[in-house]
């Protein structure tokens, strides 16, 4: 936590997008006196989107060439007399 912009918000009293913002005392009333800071700043950040497909056609495509090392690896050991 950074206490020093913590400090500078409260001292300005100035609202900041997803950090701070200044409630009224009459506000605080009316939500019981809670201070929940989520009741009062939204600090919602959407999830970013996560394309499947192409992370699946990614992993098909590093296991083929998993299995292409794998083969000349072996290929080389048996070259070297190593039989794995």
């Amino acid at each position: 936590m950074n206490i020093a912009k913590i400090i500078e918000a409260f001292k300005a009293r100035r609202d900041i997008e997803k950090y701070s913002r200044a409630v009224a005392i009459s506000e605080l009333e009316e939500n019981g006196f809670n201070l929940n800071i989520p009741r009062y700043v939204d600090t919602f950040e959407a999830a970013e989107e996560i394309d499947v497909k192409a992370i699946q056609t990614e992993i098909i495509a590093l296991e083929a060439e998993l299995t292409k090392i794998r083969k000349d690896i072996n290929d080389h050991l048996k070259e070297l007399g190593f039989d794995a």
